[in-house]
This record gives structure tokens, sequence and C-alpha cells, in this order.
């Protein structure tokens, strides 16, 4: 039988884009599957300028995010453990000649899946459903995509967006850019009055960008699908089993717990209440396998006592969640001096640090370090001494 676990999370409100030299062309093969499981290796065409699927990190000079996390999971699940993801920048204008050309195997670059495309390409099952949005300053008058009758809409070349606004606002006018960052510059400098496309890349834009904020809801909707060659049904076929696998199997299968404290965000995926009485907390925070405090000390000090060791998310000066970071300053400290607590301040790499979490405490101390503890002890020996 297995074993029930939990996730729990104390209060937690998280604000939630080519070049074609240097690509080796591969080796045509009639079976695209076939040569990728002789080889070991899948080379996938992701996003690189898109926040939260596909960024280049300036950091690790690697693309990161959601979507090559995918591509990872997928090959070795296609392929085995030992078997290899690498990754060709792409964007919407690119990644089909890439495709068609053998420098990649499969495109994971939220592709919508459309007919046109479909003459073109096979699609796997969608993995992921978004659905179009605007992103507006702050101040703008535009409420929803018709508003942008008589305005100017800043789209990416070769995404569906650029059709759909001209369904939805037939008197807008249109103007193209090459990716993400190009069209989110032009709306900074007032070239358009919207940027539109998916509200995910939108969210990931906004969430870097103060002064800025999605519309209108969503106005279509838009299913990513993974591309390979056009007639590579057995690859295909392979993808869509992997895919059910990793649905079946889940990132997360655990009970989540959530304590949202006096957020006005309400959880849809797991077990949620303002607030819990502290027996409950503990209980829960107890039974967990997995504990993510948001805030100070009073939130992660709790959990080392049970035996736990959390995942804390300071409070941040710059998301106003606080008038300084002293909370930043205060959990790096603890995690440099005593070796107890992860410190995430990046968001972003929560995902990872969950996935990993088992691997990353495996070497760290359970025990909570402290005077009071030390004070107890030697206490009890001076009393056991002097009525022995």
């Amino acid at each position: 039988m297995k074993k029930s676990t939990k996730i729990f999370i104390l209060p937690l409100v998280l604000a939630l884009l080519v070049t074609l030299t240097g690509c080796a062309k591969k080796q045509k093969s009639s079976n695209v599957y076939d040569q990728v499981k002789e080889s070991k290796t899948i080379t996938w065409g992701v996003k690189a300028d898109t926040r939260l699927f596909g960024l280049m990190s300036i950091k690790t000079g690697k693309i990161e995010g959601f979507e090559v996390d995918l591509a990872k999971a997928l090959t070795k699940q296609m392929l085995g453990k030992d078997a290899k993801a690498e990754f060709v920048q792409t964007t919407p204008k690119t990644r089909i000649p890439l495709l068609k050309n053998g420098n990649i195997d499969a495109i994971l670059a939220t592709m919508t899946i459309t007919p046109d495309r479909k003459k073109q390409v096979t699609f796997s099952e969608p993995y992921f459903t978004a659905g179009q949005s605007l992103l507006v300053k702050d101040d703008s008058s535009i409420k929803n995509v018709r508003d942008l009758n008589g305005r100017t809409a800043l789209a990416v070349k070769g995404t569906t967006a650029v059709d759909n606004v001209k369904k939805f606002a037939p008197k807008a006018k249109v103007l193209e850019y090459d990716d993400y960052g190009q069209a989110f510059t032009a709306l900074k400098a007032g070239q358009g009055q919207a940027m539109t496309t998916d509200n995910g890349l939108l969210a990931g834009i906004a969430s870097e960008n103060k002064g800025y904020k999605l519309v209108g809801g969503t106005y279509t909707s838009e299913p990513y699908g993974i591309a390979v060659e056009k007639g590579q049904t057995d690859f295909a076929d392979h993808i869509n089993k992997a895919l059910n696998e990793l649905k079946k199997n889940g990132i997360i299968q655990e009970k989540v717990i959530m304590q949202t404290g006096f957020s006005t965000y309400e959880p849809k995926y797991c077990e949620w209440s303002k607030l819990l009485p502290y027996k409950d907390m503990v209980q829960n925070v107890a039974d967990a396998r997995i504990v993510i405090t948001h805030g100070g000390p009073a939130s992660f000090i709790m959990p080392l006592q049970v035996g736990k060791i959390p995942i804390v998310v300071p409070r941040q000066k710059k998301f106003e969640e606080h008038v300084n970071d002293h909370q930043v300053e205060f959990a790096h400290n603890v995690a440099e001096r005593m070796g107890n607590i992860i410190v995430i301040e990046d968001i972003e790499k929560l995902q990872e640090i969950i996935i990993k979490y088992d691997d990353i405490v495996s070497n760290m101390p359970l025990e909570m370090k402290s005077n009071n503890e030390k004070f107890n002890e030697n206490l009890e020996e001076i009393v056991e001494q002097i009525f022995s």
C-alpha cells in the first residue's frame, strides 16, 4: 500500500521570452522514433524568451522553464533514465523550418494546435491549455479585445494572436514583431496600446514589469501540442504515451494543504483555509513530507521544532510585501549558520526544489540547534550532580 504523504503550505502569496547557425542538421530518417531510440537523445525546439515556459537564464546560460522540464521528463519516460534531452532556441517564425530541416526532432514551444498547422506537422495530444489575453499599462482604458477597434495591438509573427485580434476587433491595427521581447519593448515605447498573446506568457511578462496588467480575461482557447514532422505518427504515439504516463504519475501526487492567511487568493487544486487552529496546523506540519512557508522566522520555527526542513519563501520589499528585506537577510543567515532551511527568493525555482526535495535534504541536519536546548542540557547535568 502506498504511503500517504502531504505537502503543507503556510501563508503563501506568490506573484504569480535564433539563430540557425550552430545547429547541426540531423541525418534524415524514415522513422524519427527509431533514430532517437538508437541515439538515446531527443533534440527539442523550445522558447528562450518566454518567462515560465522557456527563458534563457543569465546565471546559468541555459534555457529554463516548464516546457524544458517537461521535455526532460518526456525524454527519460520514452528512452530511459540515461537518455539526454538537447535544446535549440526557436521562435514562432523559425520553429517549423527547423523541424522540417532536421535541426530538431520535436517542437515543445507554446505551439497551439490549429487546423492549418496540422497540414504541416503532426501534433501530440494537448499538454497545456491557454487562452489569449491582453497586456496593457495600468492606466489603460482598454477592458477587452473589442476595445482594440481603432487602436494598435502588438503581436509576435507566426502566432495565432495576429489572426485572432482581427476576428474580434476587425478595425484594429496589428503590428508584428519577431519575438516577445521586441513586442513588449514596443508596448513600453507607446507604439501600441496593448500586447496580445497567450495569458500564461503575458502573466510571466507582467510579473517582472511593474505598471502593467492583464485585462479582458481570455478570448480564445489555445491548446498547446508537441509537434513532430508530418507523418511521424510512431514518434507522436510514443510522445502521447509518455505524456499520459506523466499525467498519471504527476509531479505532485500528494495531498496539498494550504493556509492562505489574509490573502484574497482562493486555491483551486488543494485543501485550504484562511486560518487553521494551531493544533491542526502543527499536526499538518508533522504529517507533511514538505513544508513551504512564506514569511519570516515565526513561519518556519515551528516546522523546525517538529523535525522538518522547510522551504522558506521570505517576503520581499520589491513585491511590496514588506517595508524592507529583513526577512530575506534573516532567512539566508539561518540557512548559512544552521543549514536546516531551504531559502527561495525566485519563485520560479519552487517546482524544481519540490521535485528534488528528498535529494536536497538528504545531507542536511534535521535537528534545530538552540541555545535553550543547550542550556537545558547543562542545567539537567548540574541538577543531577547536586542531587545524586
